[in-house]
């Protein structure tokens, strides 16, 4: 089994990564299990993601439709928060949240922001949300799953 959390939407060379996985890390009956952030959630309607270290975000179709390339079954699930529920309505973005989403489109902005020190990315972007309390459920029916934050991806060799 090899599992990589929150590492795919970082990577240039993302067949290098699944082809190596797939064929130098895992017999055959294997299991790979990978969770990304979900861009539907995460960067709606954007070119780039917001976050400025990922490379490339993926829908639940987008990831299915590459870890098939390389894995005989794949099954998508979403991880949500019970608390919380499923989030992010685009519609309901604070003022803030609106502007960071379009400033972080701009090339120069994002290269700069790599560099700033977590307390000012702070001042610009707010605290972290205080989630410790929240319990954690794994969704299987694509309508959660596209509402879901994380995707969790079980692939079989």
């Amino acid at each position: 089994m090899v599992v990589s959390c929150q590492v795919i939407e970082h990577l240039k060379d993302v067949k290098t990564y699944l082809e190596d996985i797939s064929k130098n890390y895992l017999k055959p009956g294997g299991i790979f299990i990978c969770s990304t952030p979900n861009k539907l959630i995460t960067s709606p309607n954007l070119r780039k993601p917001i976050m400025v270290f990922h490379i490339k975000e993926y829908t639940p179709l987008d990831l299915q439709e590459v870890l098939e390339k390389y894995f005989n079954k794949v099954t998508i699930f979403g991880q949500c928060a019970n608390s919380k529920n499923i989030k992010n309505d685009i519609n309901k973005l604070s003022y803030r949240q609106k502007i960071l989403r379009v400033i972080s489109q701009i090339e120069i902005v994002r290269m700069i922001s790599r560099h700033l020190p977590m307390f000012i990315k702070y001042a610009f972007m707010g605290p972290l949300p205080d989630d410790r309390d929240a319990t954690y459920v794994l969704c299987e029916d694509k309508q959660s799953i596209d509402r879901c934050e994380i995707l969790i991806a079980k692939c079989e060799t």
